[in-house]
């Protein structure tokens, strides 16, 4: 087992928005401690701070605007994933906003995710999820909601070779808001702002 750290402000990465929304209900800054064992998004509008232990169980994203401070006592087990995102948090559900996408991998060598969009976004009963693989790689799709829960899981962990993909994903069971899609590889991963409005 692998422990995947991506520090996407330091590797090369492409980052395509509609809309640049605004701040709305973000945190300024956050300080995070204790042990994580499960999935977690922290988005903040400038500066994270943590000394968080993350179990070998443990799916973390940090997203912060400005700084992403690691500080003494931090620690990523083997077999954790963990990846960090500097754009600010975004929140614009009452202007209609689309969303942003961010896609990410250690050197454009690798990259084996080309792109992943969501249609219609925003969408009030199901979605279409398109993504484009550039290699075969083992893959997995999670929606999550602004608290890192995971509200729904499309794809886990299947093979699938390079092309073109495309599912639907119906949101009858979910509230209005603001929802994370992210597709994930064993070197890159990439997040969808999803709006459900009902």
């Amino acid at each position: 087992m692998k422990t995947y750290i991506y520090l996407l402000f330091l590797a090369p990465f492409f980052l395509a928005m509609n809309d640049s929304g605004s701040a709305g209900d973000c945190e300024t800054d956050i300080i995070l401690d204790g042990t994580i064992t499960d999935v977690q998004n922290h988005v903040v509008v400038n500066t994270i701070k943590s000394t968080q232990v993350l179990t070998n169980t443990a799916e973390v994203v940090y997203q912060a605007g400005d700084w992403i401070h690691l500080e003494p006592g931090f620690h990523a087990q083997q077999g954790s994933s963990f990846y960090t995102l500097l754009y600010p948090c975004v929140e614009s559900l009452h202007q209609g906003t689309s969303s942003s996408a961010m896609i990410a991998s250690p050197s454009n060598e690798n990259l084996e995710i080309i792109s992943l969009s969501c249609s219609p976004n925003p969408f009030q009963h199901s979605t279409t999820i398109k993504y484009q693989l550039e290699t075969e790689a083992l893959i997995r799709l999670k929606i999550t909601d602004i608290t890192g829960k995971i509200v729904a899981q499309p794809i886990e962990k299947t093979l699938q070779n390079k092309g073109y993909y495309s599912i639907d994903f119906a949101v009858d069971d979910l509230g209005a808001g603001l929802y994370f899609c992210t597709l994930y590889t064993n070197t890159s991963a990439v997040t969808k702002q999803l709006i459900i409005t009902k």
